[in-house]
């Protein structure tokens, strides 16, 4: 299993707790290469050996790139530190892993809300999927320059794409991560913002919108909108 997969996490802030979660999921899953990425990394303290720590002052996406550079394993796992690992999984994910030739990105099932959603890569046209569900071939998202800097909120996305026109995705129907938090897109605050910036991405691919992602997308994002200004 060593080497095979890695996890990606962007912390804000490498705090204790921060660190204690962390060490934890990487005790848990002693197989998986673990970077964290974040302000202030703490001292070493009792560090479990596939845990490694970066410390760096930056946006998300830029740390999701610095974790991308300094990875080794074949394919790899970007995670939020309020996500949960479902460890228990970690085993029978890895033996699924394909050798040569590598599927440029791989698509699983996640979990939000106690139920579990399955986005199946199609054959004809690069798929859209939830970030969490998604294991990118490093090699090929390193080749292609990791995360744009041009997008502020749907980076994923781009890659995403670009990841499927530069190689077939592949299926592993194995959940590893169950999502727990939103963004800013879901409080409303930059929910429009990103309605223009998935529309900018989706027609910057020539990706059709005929797909139950993007409507999906559309659907949540003009609720977080409407929302906030009853609410306000």
């Amino acid at each position: 299993m060593a080497g095979r997969l890695g996890v990606v996490v962007p912390v804000r802030l490498l705090d204790a707790a921060a660190f204690g979660i962390l060490a934890a999921n990487a005790r848990a899953a002693p197989g998986l290469e673990f970077i964290a990425v974040g302000d202030v990394a703490p001292a070493e303290r009792d560090m479990p050996a596939n845990l490694r720590f970066i410390g760096a002052q930056c946006g998300l996406y830029e740390a999701m790139n610095l974790g991308l550079a300094a990875a080794s394993a074949d394919y790899l796992l970007f995670m939020g530190l309020d996500d949960r690992l479902i460890v228990e999984n970690v085993p029978r994910a890895a033996e699924q892993l394909p050798g040569t030739p590598r599927f440029s990105l791989i698509a699983l099932p996640y979990v939000y809300g106690g139920r579990q959603y399955r986005l199946k890569p199609r054959r004809a046209a690069p798929g859209a999927y939830h970030h969490q569900g998604v294991l990118f071939d490093r090699v090929t998202a390193l080749r292609l320059g990791g995360y744009a800097k041009q997008y502020r909120l749907h980076a994923d996305l781009d890659l995403m794409f670009r990841m499927q026109q530069a190689g077939p995705a592949g299926w592993i129907d194995v959940a590893l991560v169950e999502f727990r938090s939103g963004g800013m897109t879901t409080t409303g605050e930059r929910s429009l913002e990103s309605i223009r910036e998935i529309n900018r991405i989706y027609k910057a691919h020539g990706v059709s919108r005929i797909d139950r992602m993007y409507v999906f997308s559309m659907v949540n994002l003009t609720w977080f909108w409407l929302r906030r200004r009853l609410l306000d």
